[in-house]
């Protein structure tokens, strides 16, 4: 992998993308749900290396990125312990998560789920990476020290 810079999540996206096209939606959702964080961490107040910063990067990330609905702090929280905890430490699915291949039940809560469409994710997480690289063009944030 190459040195952290603007444009590692541009070449990422085209890899997810790639993944998704020879029918891997697993390895790009995997690949999506952990480069969340990397979002947070582009923008935060902290130095890139930061410890102890995960939660936080991670909420920034859906929340400054991702489509308003993700913003919701129940659907944040779930997604935050259940997908970058579980999925990215264990490689586990959370019985908190249902996942549907409908887009238009993606993020719906029922009374103990929430309905999440993996190629939706996917797609939403493409858009956020894309919108920070607007942002970075745009001079709304600066590059921090470590990344170029």
């Amino acid at each position: 992998m190459e040195n952290l810079n603007s444009s590692t999540n541009l070449k990422i996206n085209q890899e997810i993308k790639a993944l998704l096209e020879n029918g891997f939606i697993d390895s790009a959702f995997l690949i999506s749900v952990m480069g969340i964080e990397f979002l947070g961490a582009m923008v935060d107040d902290k130095p890139i290396r930061a410890n102890g910063q995960s939660s936080k990067r991670f909420k920034i990330g859906l929340r400054k990125f991702f489509p308003k609905r993700y913003g919701k702090p129940s659907i944040t929280e779930v997604i935050y312990k259940g997908l970058r905890c579980n999925v990215g430490h264990l490689l586990q699915f959370p019985a908190k998560i249902e996942f549907v291949v409908d887009a238009t039940s993606h993020l719906k809560e029922d009374e103990f789920v929430i309905k999440i469409s993996k190629e939706q994710f996917i797609k939403d997480y493409i858009l956020a990476t894309e919108k920070l690289s607007i942002r970075f063009a745009e001079g709304v944030y600066k590059l921090k020290k470590g990344v170029n």
